[in-house]
């Protein structure tokens, strides 16, 4: 089936912005930091630390065989080599799920709890984050910053309630 030129314009672009919507780093020119015509410093801006994201490893291939319903977790490890707030440990699990037609799938969820966790059952908050980019390498499990934008996430933890995102 031949593409139309609106097609292939179309994929063009959804590439483009997808590999820019994550993992944007700000640059700076050298002009940027130049001296201003009258001889003064530009203002300081506060600066953030950069949130980088790591490519998917092992972890997120499916088994060879899926169970047939979903929700069976098939992997979990602590999470690594991450930044997360005091107070707050975390975890990756990949799980089985389903696409709109019913057909098997696998998806991949952090999970956020207490370090000290008290005794007994927890109540547990799902939170689906807003879209982060197109590409597998936007998934917020892989970024250097896993628990970052979850809202009241302090309050939550202070709790004892556990998050999944």
């Amino acid at each position: 089936m031949p593409w139309s030129k609106r097609t292939i314009g179309f994929i063009a672009l959804v590439a483009v912005l997808g590999g820019s919507v994550c993992n944007r780093s700000e640059s700076h020119s050298p002009a940027s930091n130049a001296m201003g015509t009258s001889g003064t410093a530009p203002p300081a801006r506060a600066t953030r630390p950069t949130l980088t994201a790591r490519a998917p490893d092992a972890f997120y291939d499916p088994p060879a065989t899926l169970p047939d319903r979903p929700g069976a977790l098939l992997r979990s490890e602590p999470l690594k080599g991450v930044t997360l707030p005091a107070g707050l440990q975390g975890w990756r699990i990949l799980y089985t799920t389903t696409v709109d037609d019913h057909t098997p799938a696998t998806a991949v969820a952090t999970v956020f709890a207490p370090a000290q966790l008290p005794p007994g059952p927890r109540p547990v908050i799902i939170w689906e984050h807003g879209t982060t980019g197109l590409l597998q390498k936007c998934m917020p499990s892989l970024t250097s910053a896993p628990a970052d934008g979850i809202p009241a996430r302090d309050r939550i933890a202070a709790a004892g309630w556990v998050v999944v995102r």
